[in-house]
């Protein structure tokens, strides 16, 4: 964001001829060194760089938590954060909204480190989730016999009524919205729901013998999870 004033990059609604996001770089950097573990660096405030107009904005705290995510879902193994400014220069410029969305992520980053760092559970590409948007993307772990689909909205738009298709689930399966109190079905192999700009529905489905439930309806989009606390990292392991 602040560096080139490009939020197009990250946005899967724009098109730019050359889009770079988190996620996309750590998979080039992943590729180029046959495979090595990638740490990805997420920007928080604004730089106030010296080749950038003045009043180009810093990273607000829907983008900052789409990269995050968008990094993870790609493959990521750590994460850094860049609070800098500069001119004048500021080791911290972390804004306090940041901030709060930091403290949310970064606690649910820990309670999912053992998720995360699972084995994918969908190695064949023919088995990838699948969505009805091309705005959003995830990833899928197993653990023991619990599966969780990690789901991105990588835009800036408001998506009502998006299909994620889920291989092998047949109809009438619990879905659970980890952190949202709330459950969905599956219709044939899928279920439906909505998404606020740059924000993560984590589905849990239980084993085999969990039984079915009767459909809940989306949540209507609210821009963000809930956040709270004041404490930032400025790096970390991020699983």
């Amino acid at each position: 964001m602040t560096g080139y004033d490009r939020p197009d990059w990250i946005d899967y609604s724009q098109s730019p001829s050359d889009r770079k996001t988190e996620g996309l770089t750590v998979q080039r950097l992943a590729r180029l060194s046959g495979d090595k573990p990638q740490f990805a660096f997420i920007e928080t405030s604004d730089a106030n760089l010296s080749w950038t107009p003045p009043g180009t904005p810093g990273v607000t705290p829907a983008q900052f938590r789409g990269e995050i995510w968008d990094a993870i879902i790609h493959g990521a193994q750590g994460i850094f954060y860049f609070p800098q400014s500069f001119n004048p220069f500021q080791y911290d410029a972390t804004p306090a909204n940041v901030v709060a969305e930091m403290t949310t992520q970064d606690a649910l980053i820990d309670s999912m480190a053992p998720i995360l760092n699972s084995a994918a559970s969908y190695p064949d590409p023919a088995l990838q989730l699948s969505f009805s948007s091309q705005l959003l993307e995830g990833t899928s772990r197993t653990l023991n016999g619990e599966h969780y689909d990690f789901v991105l909205n990588m835009s800036r738009r408001a998506l009502i009524g998006q299909t994620v298709e889920m291989p092998g689930l047949p109809a009438g399966r619990a879905v659970n919205v980890l952190n949202e109190s709330r459950s969905l079905v599956t219709q044939s192999n899928a279920v439906t729901d909505n998404f606020a700009p740059y924000q993560l529905h984590i589905y849990n489905i239980g084993p085999a013998s969990s039984q079915p439930m009767q459909p809940a309806q989306p949540t209507q989009p609210t821009g963000s999870t809930t956040s709270s606390g004041s404490t930032r990292h400025r790096h970390r392991r991020a699983h």
